[in-house]
């Protein structure tokens, strides 16, 4: 933490943090303590049989919360709580096990990223207010916080838990000053954007990544008018898939069993069963993950908008909420751009009502989201140390 954090008014930590906000304020239902027990953790990570080296953690020297980001060859930006834990264990940790009871101490090495971040709560501003009262960025007012790793390819990487999301921060989207801010400071050449996301075609099982190089907005409410909604995004990057071609060999399946899984269904409202909530991307036996390299850009909404089984969505890549807004900025600034997402929360029984779609959503995600986040984040590292 910086030294100035301590002086800083204490705001209370935005409880959605841990929830992808395309899930709006669905409560997931949780497992038991005993079946939580009964999840494994995540493993130690092998390099020499990917065929790469163990990322190493770089010292941040006399920076201070405030400066400008060091300079680095490549930018990786996550957003949730389970993709962050996910994340630093593959990047950071990955010498030791990490459970769903690990907690939290291994964040005390990211810290706060805030250059120009004050001039969003300074006025004049429009719109009333620059950025929104409930945005989770207010917590640490800043736009997120890092760490840096060098990767065996010898490359710099800034890793960056992102605060700022489309759908909490208002009608300017300061989400695209944030990465205007981020490759300026650090000059990086590659911006990558991972975690979660819903799935869209209805072949994704859940665990597996998609891959590709463009977002494609769908946006509603105060951004329907927004000059660039309805339109794609993206960049000439493809990954090199030498190091990928391993790891898709020692992606982990996501812990799935029919007893959890049975156990989660009674816990939803409506008197839905199982047979009603399943389907076959995510029925236990079936769920063998895949890292996929796709020509479909990714959809960003700002709304709740789910895939189901009829395949409305199918031609995306996956269902998220911020990435095109990376894809429009970084085409501005002419800096290669890619996404790397798992599938958290397979398509939805199109014969469910909506609520009961996105409380299913939430609540598989909630439970198993730090799995699928595992084989994102490796994935990521295997494209940004090729």
């Amino acid at each position: 933490m910086a030294k100035n954090a301590s002086s800083k008014k204490v705001i209370k930590k935005p409880s959605h943090d841990a929830l992808p906000v395309r899930h709006g304020k669905a409560k997931p239902k949780q497992l038991s303590l005993r079946s939580k027990n009964e999840l494994p953790p995540l493993p130690v990570i092998d390099w020499k049989k990917l065929g790469g080296k163990k990322p190493q953690l770089l010292s941040l020297g006399t920076y201070k919360n405030g400066n400008p980001l060091p300079k680095a060859d490549v930018i990786i930006i996550t957003w949730t709580s389970a993709e962050w834990a996910a994340f630093d264990h593959v990047f950071c940790d990955s010498a030791t096990p990490m459970h769903h009871s690990s907690g939290e101490g291994w964040q005390k090495k990211w810290v706060p990223y805030s250059h120009n971040y004050a001039k969003l709560l300074t006025p004049p501003v429009t719109n009333n207010n620059f950025i929104k009262g409930h945005s989770p960025s207010l917590y640490n007012k800043a736009w997120g916080t890092f760490c840096m790793v060098k990767l065996g390819n010898g490359k710099k990487a800034i890793l960056f838990k992102s605060e700022l999301h489309i759908s909490t921060d208002g009608p300017n989207i300061p989400l695209i000053t944030m990465i205007e801010n981020m490759v300026k400071d650090s000059k990086a050449g590659l911006v990558l954007t991972i975690g979660t996301a819903g799935g869209s075609r209805p072949a994704d099982t859940i665990g597996s990544v998609n891959i590709t190089n463009g977002g494609h907005f769908l946006l509603s409410g105060q951004l329907k008018e927004k000059p660039f909604n309805n339109k794609s995004y993206s960049s000439k990057w493809k990954p090199k898939t030498g190091l990928l071609a391993k790891v898709r060999k020692n992606l982990i399946t996501t812990p799935v069993t029919m007893p959890h899984l049975e156990e989660l269904a009674k816990k939803m409202k409506g008197g839905y069963t199982l047979k009603q909530l399943i389907n076959k991307t995510i029925e236990p036996g079936k769920i063998k993950p895949l890292a996929n390299v796709l020509t479909e850009p990714v959809l960003t909404t700002n709304s709740f908008v789910i895939g189901t089984t009829s395949g409305e969505y199918k031609k995306y890549a996956a269902m998220e909420m911020d990435d095109a807004a990376i894809a429009m900025t970084c085409a501005e600034l002419k800096v290669n751009f890619g996404v790397v997402r798992n599938i958290s929360d397979p398509v939805q029984n199109a014969k469910l009502p909506y609520e009961a779609q996105k409380n299913w959503g939430s609540t598989i995600y909630s439970n198993y989201g730090l799995y699928t986040s595992y084989n994102g984040a490796l994935c990521a590292w295997a494209i940004a140390s090729a």
